[in-house]
């Protein structure tokens, strides 16, 4: 349970973290 919380899945990682995160990657794509 440890390391899952210390490096969540994205997949399986869902929640305000996971969009904002999305967010995030896009905006430094574009």
């Amino acid at each position: 349970e440890h390391i899952q919380l210390r490096k969540p899945p994205e997949r399986n990682f869902s929640g305000p973290l996971l969009q904002r995160h999305k967010r995030n990657g896009d905006i430094q794509q574009a």
